[in-house]
């Protein structure tokens, strides 16, 4: 698991948990774009990804 990876998970993970009241806050904190962990958030892929 690389470190972006990583970063993603735990964004995902405290954002569920409540650690923060919105999705750009726990972006900020793991320097994530906004865009990113909301696409994992909706299990939404990306063209590469699906491919």
């Amino acid at each position: 698991i690389d470190a972006h990876e990583l970063a993603i998970q735990l964004a995902t993970r405290d954002y569920n948990a409540g650690t923060f009241t919105s999705q750009q806050a726990a972006a900020k904190v793991y320097g994530l774009p906004q865009s990113t962990l909301y696409n994992r958030l909706h299990s939404i892929t990306t063209s590469i990804a699906s491919y």
